[in-house]
């Protein structure tokens, strides 16, 4: 039996449940690895309950500099244990790390969410990334047309930039630091 160590989550875990205690949550860890790295409840005194589980994952920092301006990071997955995570896991929360100007000039470090129902994660993944069992996802923040969109941009060049934007497989832009999702979710 495979024991997750306690005193040694993940950055990225960490930081999501402590983000999910700020917003009312109560964050459990799993003490077995079984593919689910938190589970959460929204109240402790409901009759009838049912965890929220999560996986967590956290983006590579890339510093992103080009005409577009904003900034990004990558995710990297399994196809095969997506699949698996169907059957046991409620939501991904992706965490992009990433740095972006302050008021002082510097650049400051930051990070903003996304969370995902697996299902819809399933569908978009395989909707455009076509072959292997490692997919890589590049998540890009940026102002368009004085909107913020959220774009996996692998595979976009400036040609193609146009029509990805409008592709609402590689669009994420509902899914930034929307914990409502979690809220909303009957269980």
């Amino acid at each position: 039996m495979a024991v997750k160590n306690f005193w040694a989550l993940t950055p990225s875990e960490a930081i999501v449940a402590w983000e999910l205690q700020q917003r009312g949550f109560h964050v459990f860890f799993p003490t077995k690895d079984v593919g689910v790295d938190l589970m959460v409840l929204q109240e402790l005194n409901k009759a009838r309950r049912r965890p929220i589980t999560i996986q967590v994952k956290g983006s590579r920092f890339w510093n992103w500099k080009d005409a577009l301006g904003g900034y990004g990071g990558w995710f990297k997955f399994s196809r095969d244990k997506l699949r698996k995570d169907l059957k046991i896991v409620d939501f991904y929360i992706l965490v992009l790390f990433h740095t972006k100007p302050s008021k002082t000039g510097y650049e400051k470090f930051g990070r903003d969410f996304f969370i995902i129902p697996t299902e819809e994660l399933d569908e978009k993944i395989e909707h455009y990334h076509k072959g292997g069992d490692m997919v890589n996802i590049y998540l890009r923040i940026f102002k368009y047309k004085e909107e913020q969109k959220v774009i996996d941009y692998r595979g976009v060049s400036k040609k193609n930039c146009e029509e990805a934007l409008s592709d609402p497989w590689r669009d994420y832009s509902s899914y930034l630091n929307r914990w409502e999702k979690l809220k909303n979710l009957k269980v």
